[in-house]
């Protein structure tokens, strides 16, 4: 089996390579202005690195390609989202259906247009569509300058005929050989959950970051057929699977990298039985920190995205501003600031030399000496460390202290940055921090993770081999999945609703080529609570659950759920650390809880397994240090991972 994952993040962009039981990890920088470009350089940096003479070479043996982004985080943060026109009911134009906030960033309140067409709470067609009225209404949102238009409209989530008959139209009227096709999404193409205002305010948001993530993934699908891999990309999805890019909505995939970090952080904990793990993701641009319990992730049925109600299915993951890449500044008070600006991979902090002017935590760090000049991922990357005590120094004289004074403030702003959630993330789900161990991983995540534990009191912090590609790890562990879901109500047959979404989930299986599927068929109440559940396996999927299609929807609920998934073959966990003696450490000059102290260095690949030793220490890894502080020891195990204990 040869997997290749990568994970394009606001920085870098990661790779892992797992062939024949043994694994690759690639690190390049995040391209912004064509995200292809990076995806190509992490494809071929890997290849080189695996030993093969061109990428063709290698992309001929490949089995499966899984593919994660951030680009949906990053077309909200920058605003980048296509110009959108509204196809709403008669009447619901004035509020669009109680969501205004939407009006003041998705959709223009001059770009919502209404329809006479209606259907009933039974999902009976009321008002006929009109073919004139939506010609006339389409003509009008082109005219103003639209590129993408969104049909919402009032009951679809019962009967979508009206949706779909305005998608035909508009298509038969400019049609794709016509100044191109007009871009056409459908409520009732993305979500079958109940609540007008929820279900416009989700199309919406999955209309914004279309574009931008249509162009990547057909782009990056379309560049890997060129160079002669026969198989389709697979996306990863926010709900914990992937699936082939034609079958992926723009939404899916937002958070699609911290959701493969957690799934990875899943089979961690499996490996060590480990009860109850915070997941502490630290990358270039931000923070994501989530709760895994007995190894499992909450799931939540709705969540805010920039404080927009969207209704899918998403792991319940936070993400805060703090990260490497994390700009320093000044603020109330003489207060040392850190985020949420960050300076990305271009220009990136001043010690990249591309221009950065503003300090960032890794210059930060670099003044500390928790990183190497000479050593940043892997020897590859040179750092100016001049540049980086250039914009350090600038702070300092504004703010009229000394430099140990400034380091031992920016790096408490960064534990009160984050620690506090984690706080409340454990409070709210009433688990006692000495109970939990904390996993670090992210290209910054072990810089900091230790003092952030001791500040939580959690105990121990688990830093994975694969630390600094970790979210490209987790897809590694992913299989194909599919979800589906279907509004009902007390008029509709149960059985034949389900019967639809088997012989969906059917098509588009074998059209993964799978055959052996796992089913979850539930049905919801409104409020979200299950209601009925029926799980089993079958070979093509038309033998339906007989305790559910005996019921009646009043009997069952309001929503039927159908979750598919297909195993994919994964590289198991291996024992490949021996133990030994741990050698002579180099020293250096780093900068520890509140001055500069005299600290061990060991390269990462130079320790054995083992147990106790005594911090300061600094490992340093090919894509990623490990910091431990004085008062902590650490270990490695035969699986590769570091454990930080307090001593």
């Amino acid at each position: 089996m040869f997997s290749i994952d990568v994970d394009t993040g606001g920085t870098f962009t990661d790779g892992y390579f797992a062939k024949d039981g043994a694994a690759s990890r690639v690190k390049v920088l995040t391209t912004p202005h064509d995200l292809t470009v990076g995806f190509d350089g992490c494809l071929r940096e890997g290849a080189a690195r695996l030993g093969y003479a061109s990428l063709e070479k290698m992309l001929g043996e490949v089995d499966v390609i899984r593919l994660s982004t951030t680009i949906g985080t990053n077309t909200l943060i920058q605003r980048t989202g296509p110009k959108l026109g509204l196809i709403v009911s008669r009447g619901a134009a004035a509020d669009v259906y109680g969501a205004g906030e939407v009006l003041d960033f998705l959709v223009e309140r001059e770009l919502v247009r209404e329809l006479s067409c209606s259907i009933s709470d039974n999902g009976e067609e009321i008002t006929p569509l009109s073919t004139e009225e939506v010609q006339s209404t389409v003509r009008s949102l082109l005219e103003e300058g639209v590129s993408a238009i969104v049909v919402s409209l009032r009951n679809s989530e019962f009967n979508d005929q009206h949706e779909a008959a305005i998608k035909r139209i508009i298509h038969a009227e400019y049609p794709a050989h016509h100044l191109g096709r007009v871009t056409v999404l459908l409520a009732s193409e993305v979500t079958s959950r109940f609540g007008a205002a929820d279900r416009t305010s989700t199309a919406l948001m999955n209309a914004y970051l279309h574009p931008d993530i249509v162009r990547y993934l057909y782009r990056a699908e379309e560049n890997l057929r060129k160079q002669g891999y026969p198989r389709p990309l697979q996306i990863v999805n926010c709900q914990g699977g992937v699936s082939r890019v034609a079958k992926t909505i723009a939404l899916d995939t937002y958070g699609s990298g911290p959701s493969a970090g957690v799934l990875g952080a899943i089979k961690m904990s499996e490996l060590y039985s480990l009860p109850n793990l915070v997941v502490f993701d630290v990358g270039g641009t931000s923070t994501d920190i989530s709760l895994i319990r007995n190894h499992e992730i909450a799931i939540k049925k709705r969540s805010a995205i920039e404080g927009i109600t969207v209704m899918k299915p998403i792991m319940d993951i936070l993400s805060l501003g703090v990260g490497g890449g994390s700009i320093l500044g000044v603020g109330p008070g003489g207060t040392v600031t850190v985020g949420p600006r960050s300076a990305g991979s271009a220009p990136g902090p001043m010690c990249y030399g591309l221009g950065g002017t503003q300090p960032t935590v890794t210059d930060a760090a670099l003044v500390m000496g928790l990183i190497d000049p000479d050593y940043f991922m892997g020897g590859k990357r040179k750092l100016k460390l001049e540049a980086a005590q250039a914009g350090i120094q600038r702070l300092c004289q504004r703010l009229g202290v000394s430099q140990e004074v400034l380091l031992a403030r920016v790096v408490d702003r960064i534990i009160e940055n984050l620690a506090p959630s984690i706080g409340r993330l454990l409070d709210e789900a009433r688990v006692t921090p000495s109970s939990c161990t904390l996993m670090s991983f992210g290209g910054a995540g072990n810089l900091f993770s230790a003092l952030v534990a001791r500040r939580c009191g959690i105990p121990t912090v688990l830093a994975a081999e694969q630390a600094s590609v970790f979210s490209a790890y987790g897809s590694s562990t992913m299989d194909v999945v599919h979800v589906y879901e279907k509004a009902i109500n007390g008029k509709q047959d149960v059985s034949e609703q389900v019967a639809t979404l088997f012989r969906r989930a059917q098509v588009d299986m074998q059209a993964e080529g799978m055959n052996e599927v796992q089913y979850v068929c539930k049905v919801e109440d409104a409020d979200g609570t299950t209601s009925f559940e029926s799980r089993g396996e079958t070979a093509a999927l038309d033998t339906l659950p007989d305790e559910l299609t005996a019921k009646t929807p009043r009997e069952v609920g309001n929503v039927i759920s159908l979750k598919v998934s297909a195993a994919l073959e994964h590289q198991p966990f291996v024992e490949h650390v021996g133990a030994g003696e741990v050698g002579a450490a180099q020293t250096r000059q780093a900068f520890d809880l509140d001055t500069f102290r005299t600290t061990n260095v060991w390269r990462y690949e130079d320790l054995p397994a083992c147990d106790g030793v005594a911090g300061p220490a600094i490992i340093e890894c090919l894509d990623t240090n490990i910091v431990v502080p004085q008062g902590h020891s650490f270990s490695k195990d035969k699986h590769g991972n570091v454990w930080i204990k307090e001593a």
